[in-house]
């Protein structure tokens, strides 16, 4: 049982104790005496419960949702307490004061415990209450509440109070200090998020090695809350808990004119590199020393499509080496030669191995051919499609899921883009409510903060970068995509022409300046092309890139027209607009600003907006 589940407990116990000393006062007064130790034992257990019961409906507001608070406060024996969800947020939401919380908890049942086994009383699990009954009270108990002595109980009475204040302190440093907590974690899982969304993109790419006459555009479903990892989270547990969802598009096997191009949404799933332990070897007899062999530390990589690797080292018994060690070895090797064909084994010496015993870790994955297995699919759906692997980061790989039972079907599946929802084309839907644009805004940020300079983004996100599917009927803008094509475009692989690349160099990075444009658009519902007045249609000398006449067009809508949707959303836009820092996304320290000043902003304001 969980810290909250025994906090809620002894919440419930609590009352049960008082009703019990309540009637032992109303015997005492049946029988003429006065019951002044047992009112005082009452009055403090009413008092601590009362203190205990602000204390939970604090550890549960914003935790769980407002109509399950009273409902839980009331019933604590209730299958509310047991939620695994609410226990989780719970945890994260006292942090390292977890522990603390749990263990005082503890100490006050326990106390609590005490009390109850001197007085009789007896509470069942599923929240029932008995004591002596009058009619039933032998003599002895009746003396014993005749000479009843508040002392005999002080001890335990001033635990359950001070165990109590300790989980006031707690409760309010916790909650006070989650907001920043929040902010600090959320940046870390950015950046894990990052180079995980990166691994995808080269493990898809190495996946798609097809013939096919025309590229695959593959789409990465953009998400609005990232993984919220707890104190003792590790990023193992980020990683593992991420999924990603991913909609490719492919050809039929018809040739010509009648090959269609139809779609299938897959789900993404991380799996660790399993630990190997290893197999016990017999003691060799030993060798004279002439006649040692030198022991050689290689890597062997297999041929074809299955990417397999053999680490033999030695033990670090007497190097001080450790796994890690021979991890990021076996990484370096396969980065080194990712680009090489390998047509028979190659041995490669392992640079700082260490040399004693010999261990031997073999994983064996066969990257899957995703284009002619999702064709397949059409017919027979698997369960998984298969695994893929990233050449570039081998101690990690991926699982492909169907999102779906049945086969979908695809060629229903037409594409809207963002840039036409907001050039408002005839026939779309057009944004319309607070919520759904605050929404989008936040998939809209945290993409780019996530996936700027990453395969998946390698220049400012544009409105025609993000879609959304409309399968049978328009499901709204709950899902935006952001789409690549895969064999990416001549262009995108080996650059534009020599000049014209020096050229980009020079080049401003627009990154931040066109995610501002692109949140103001998103919540006026327009393009900033089709708001501008006829005096800001004119181009300006020196002007190359339109950032001085979208800037001029920028600040008249803030000022005019967002200020009064949204003030807070009023201050993201200026922050992004106004941003003239010469540091990029993929930098820790600009990234985690921007994650405090923008996304976590946008999430605070979409949850003032489910509120209406």
């Amino acid at each position: 049982m969980s810290g909250f589940e025994v906090a809620g407990v002894v919440l419930g116990t609590l009352p049960l104790v008082i009703k019990a000393v309540e009637a032992y006062i109303g015997f005492m007064k049946d029988w003429g005496k006065a019951a002044s130790e047992l009112k005082s034992i009452n009055r403090q257990l009413t008092t601590e419960r009362s203190k205990l019961y602000n204390v939970c409906d604090q550890l549960l507001s914003d935790v769980v949702p407002q109509k399950d608070i009273e409902p839980m406060l009331q019933d604590p024996f209730g299958s509310l307490w047991q939620a695994e969800e609410t226990k989780r947020r719970i945890r994260r939401r006292l942090w390292n004061s977890y522990d603390p919380f749990s263990k005082t908890v503890l100490d006050i049942q326990e106390a609590l415990q005490t009390v109850q086994d001197k007085l009789s009383v007896d509470v069942t699990s599923d929240g029932q209450v008995k004591w002596v009954e009058k009619r039933w009270m032998p003599r002895e108990f009746r003396r014993f509440l005749y000479r009843l002595d508040r002392k005999d109980y002080q001890d335990a009475l001033s635990t359950i109070s001070k165990g109590v204040n300790d989980l006031e302190s707690l409760t309010r440093l916790s909650v006070a200090l989650e907001p920043s907590r929040r902010k600090r974690s959320g940046g870390r899982v950015i950046g894990i998020l990052r180079d995980l969304s990166s691994s995808v993109y080269r493990a898809l790419r190495s996946s798609i090695s097809c013939q096919c006459s025309r590229p695959h555009d593959v789409s990465l479903g953009l998400m609005t809350r990232f993984a919220d990892p707890g104190h003792d989270d590790e990023d193992e547990k980020v990683l593992s808990e991420t999924i990603f969802r991913v909609a490719i598009s492919f050809e039929t096997n018809d040739q010509g004119p009648t090959a269609r191009k139809l779609w299938d949404e897959v789900k993404i799933e991380r799996r660790a590199m399993p630990s190997i332990a290893p197999a016990p070897t017999p003691t060799p007899t030993p060798l004279p020393e002439a006649a040692r062999p030198r022991r050689t530390k290689f890597v062997a990589f297999a041929k074809a499509q299955t990417s397999v690797f053999t680490v033999s080292t030695n033990s670090t018994v007497r190097s001080g080496r450790t796994p890690k060690d021979i991890k990021l070895a076996v990484v370096d090797v396969t980065r080194q030669l990712r680009s090489t064909h390998l047509s028979n084994t190659t041995l490669v010496n392992l640079p700082n191995a260490p040399s004693t015993e010999v261990q031997t870790l073999a994983i064996s994955i066969t990257p899957v051919d995703l284009c002619g297995t999702l064709k397949k699919a059409i017919a027979t759906r698997p369960t998984c499609y298969g695994q893929v692997i990233d050449s570039q980061c081998p101690e990690h790989w991926f699982e492909i899921y169907p999102t779906t039972a049945p086969a979908p079907d695809g060629n229903a599946w037409s594409v809207i883009t963002l840039k036409d929802v907001l050039w408002r084309k005839q026939g779309l839907q057009p944004l319309l409510w607070l919520e759904e644009k605050v929404r989008l805004a936040l998939a809209v940020a945290s993409a780019v903060l996530q996936l700027s300079k990453t395969p998946w983004l390698s220049k400012p996100l544009a409105k025609e970068d993000i879609h959304f599917f409309e399968k049978d009927g328009w499901s709204g803008f709950q899902l935006p995509f952001l789409r690549r094509q895969i064999p990416e475009p001549e262009t995108a692989r080996c650059g534009i022409a020599g000049q014209e690349v020096d050229q980009t160099r020079l080049q401003p990075d627009q990154t931040m300046f066109r995610l501002g444009i692109l949140l103001l658009e998103i919540i006026l519902g327009s393009t900033i092309e089709r708001l501008r007045e006829p005096q800001e249609r004119i181009e300006l000398q020196g002007d190359k890139f339109g950032m001085i006449r979208d800037s001029i067009t920028a600040h008249r809508l803030l000022q005019t027209q967002v200020a009064l949707i949204n003030p807070a959303y009023k201050a993201v836009v200026e922050r992004c607009v106004g941003c003239g820092s010469s540091q990029g996304l993929d930098e820790d320290g600009f990234r985690e600003r921007v994650y405090n000043g923008v996304v976590a902003e946008l999430e605070g304001i979409l949850e003032c907006a489910k509120l209406g």
